[in-house]
């Protein structure tokens, strides 16, 4: 009996190990400088991805200013990705970017330009999300998409083995085209063929797998061999495949992180297992 109850002891204490593990990894250390933070920001994805989010932008709205210094010194593509997220968790707060940015003052010529970067994406954001007003005090307008962003997304993402992982890019791609197509072409203009045909190809997937609500331009005719022609047949000539993983949007996320839940139907599993050894010891 003495044995039994140790097994079962053991097999709680790996359970509750496992979930607190789990918990701990998708905690942010408040500790942690914010130019590693950001630094991590690049490479988290998931339930890690939101809790740095979150973390940053209280640290942004902490300390503008500061916070533009270090998102200054960032690498363009790390620089790019905590603009994301500081536009993103905006989102839920009451004070628009503008108007957060237009209390500083006295900055450097590196904060002003993460401010504008801030600030151009924010309003590009906005543009692409008509559900959110754009408050009429601001004076910023850039056009059609931020060229600077997808580009740099773009880079990126040439870089993966596969073009449809990464459906977010593909609706970004695919909204960039259909607010300018001239833009777009132009942007894309100094890549190889083989490139700007994945881009139409991924343009296509998100269309056609209807990841995107957008009306595609329709092809200009008597283009030269330029690169928005390249892009316009490969949309039009594209087969993209279905999806195969409908129904775990990120827009609807489990409400308990996958990976707790494993540990926690492990524990579960465990102690089933160990009370059943347990019963067939006592009628014996």
């Amino acid at each position: 009996m003495r044995k039994l109850k140790k097994l079962i002891s053991i097999a709680l204490l790996t359970a509750f190990a496992m979930s607190f593990s789990a918990l701990a990894a998708n905690e942010v250390d408040s500790a942690q400088s914010t130019s590693a933070l950001m630094e991590q920001a690049a490479s988290s994805d998931g339930a890690g991805s939101e809790a740095i989010s979150y973390e940053l932008y209280q640290r942004f709205t902490d300390d503008p200013a500061a916070f533009l210094s270090e998102l200054a010194s960032q690498p363009d593509d790390v620089r790019q990705v905590v603009i994301q997220f500081i536009v993103w968790e905006n989102n839920y707060d009451e004070n628009t970017l503008p108007d957060i940015l237009s209390k500083l003052s006295h900055l450097s010529d590196d904060q002003l330009d993460a401010a504008e970067e801030l600030t151009n994406y924010w309003t590009t954001y906005q543009a692409q999300n008509p559900e959110t007003e754009i408050p009429e005090d601001t004076s910023v307008t850039l056009p059609g998409f931020d060229v600077q962003t997808i580009r740099s997304l773009i880079d990126q993402n040439l870089s993966e083995s596969d073009p449809y992982a990464d459906e977010a890019f593909c609706i970004s791609i695919t909204e960039a085209y259909e607010a300018d197509p001239t833009a777009f072409g132009e942007m894309i203009s100094d890549l190889d063929n083989s490139d700007i045909q994945r881009l139409g190809r991924q343009i296509a997937y998100a269309v056609e797998n209807k990841l995107v609500d957008v009306t595609l331009p329709a092809a200009q005719n008597g283009l030269e061999a330029s690169a928005l022609s390249v892009l316009q047949q490969a949309i039009a000539q594209a087969d993209p495949p279905q999806r195969t993983n409908v129904g775990m949007e990120k827009d609807t996320p489990f409400p308990i992180p996958f990976d707790l839940l494993i540990c926690v139907l492990l524990g579960i599993f465990l102690i089933a297992a160990v009370w059943k050894l347990a019963k067939r010891s006592r009628s014996r």
